[in-house]
């Protein structure tokens, strides 16, 4: 989906939801909030609160009309342009396009088969995970097609050297490693997966770690194994009781504020998004900055939206001081800036009591022992996993049939779902 086609349904609708666009046009959360901040930046659209919730609507006038003719025009001139390359010849004459998968992906056997039918196929989902950029073009420079799992930061310089590149498919529901105003510039056009693939995956995740932490069960497993076994050293907390605030919104954050209350937590929802209703997920209200640093003994970070924007985006000395009251933190995002000085700094003054990080900015040099993270690794209650939260079999089925269809969407030639 573009931005003209949301326009047009915005202006044929007369008022829709996030939720509703949603539904119509089965994209990510994520896509249309980009999509409609776009539209709010052109003066194209306008919000307006009607009743509990946020409704878009197409404006009027002349800035509306000069909008469309210019789109117009603009694809007339694309249209002209890209007539003349043989890429969108093959592609309209049935002609298989040539797609990579340049690093690690669960590609599943029926999948590897299905995109055999329409692409010429190269793969590398049996390799290593993180590239270098050089690594990735060296892959990738006769592609017309990209299957890309987070190989490395696509940036104007790597698709300098891809002149056939096309189309690039994230395997992930978060594109920030990808350069999208260069991509636009280079007339590459890209597509995700919504969160929706491994959101419940997440929730369990973010309980399963909640109960290490409380009951301290890695460290008595630890012990055991070291040939010792006395129980007197691991004295738990019970979640029962609890305050829980959730940082931000995502597909998945509904199904963990049901696990959370079933299991007798108070649960709050800290977001600076303003156009979410917190009657949503089930609350009555958001949570304020006080209660999040004053009263909450449990904080989750699954997903935060803009994290230069969000509070606990980076996890620095602007977040980390305010805390007052002694908390366990438990992330699966994947903060790009984590000040482990002040974590572990507030680990020994108690006022973090466990923390489960399942990401950390520098993952990608392979030994965490070298890596910044080192400085809280071997500390008591402090939990370090490797981007495994999402990772179940029913996780893989879904990205594996959610980019099989995306791909296969494509060599058809339908791109009603793509990001750009």
């Amino acid at each position: 989906m573009n931005e003209i086609t949301l326009l047009k349904y915005l202006k044929n609708s007369r008022g829709s939801s996030i939720y509703d666009i949603i539904k119509e046009f089965k994209l990510s959360r994520t896509a249309v909030i980009y999509h409609l901040n776009n539209l709010l930046k052109s003066n194209l659209i306008t919000s307006y609160k009607q009743s509990r919730k946020i409704v878009y609507i197409a404006n009027t006038g002349d800035t509306i009309n000069d909008y469309f003719n210019s789109q117009i025009k603009s694809l007339q001139d694309n249209l002209k342009e890209i007539n003349n390359l043989d890429i969108v010849k093959r592609r309209s004459r049935g002609q298989k396009l040539n797609l990579v998968i340049p690093n690690y992906f669960d590609l599943t056997l029926n999948s590897k088969n299905i995109l055999k039918k329409y692409y010429n196929l190269v793969d590398y989902s049996d390799t290593q995970l993180y590239l270098t950029q050089d690594e990735f073009v060296n892959r990738t420079r006769d592609a017309d097609v990209i299957l890309n799992n987070w190989a490395c930061d696509i940036t104007a310089d790597v698709l300098d050297k891809l002149p056939n590149l096309q189309y690039m498919h994230l395997s992930t529901h978060m594109y920030r490693y990808v350069d999208i105003g260069a991509c636009k510039k280079h007339s590459v056009r890209v597509s995700n997966i919504p969160y929706s693939y491994k959101s419940i995956a997440i929730s369990e995740f973010l309980i399963s770690q909640t109960f290490a932490l409380l009951r301290q069960t890695i460290p008595a497993s630890t012990q055991v194994q070291s040939g010792v076994s006395d129980f007197r050293f691991f004295k738990g907390s019970q979640l029962r009781g609890k305050k829980a605030i959730i940082f931000g919104v995502d597909d998945g954050t509904k199904d963990l504020v049901q696990s959370l209350k079933s299991l007798g937590v108070e649960v709050s929802i800290y977001t600076e998004d303003k156009n979410e209703n917190p009657a949503i997920y089930g609350l009555s209200r958001f949570a304020s900055k006080f209660e999040v640093f004053n009263s909450a003994d449990l904080f989750y970070v699954s997903w935060t939206g803009d994290e230069n924007k969000a509070l606990i985006g980076k996890l620095n000395h602007n977040f980390l001081d305010q805390i007052v009251n002694p908390v366990y933190i438990i992330s699966v995002f994947k903060h790009k800036e984590i000040d482990f000085d002040c974590i572990r700094e507030l680990i020994y003054l108690g006022k973090i009591k466990g923390i489960a990080f399942d990401y950390f900015p520098d993952v990608s040099i392979g030994d965490s022992r070298a890596s910044e993270v080192s400085k809280i690794l071997y500390l008591p209650n402090v939990i370090i996993t490797p981007d495994i939260a999402w990772y179940t079999q029913d996780s893989v089925i879904n990205m594996n049939k959610t980019s099989v269809d995306r791909l296969v969407a494509y060599a058809k030639g339908d791109d009603s779902y793509l990001l750009i």
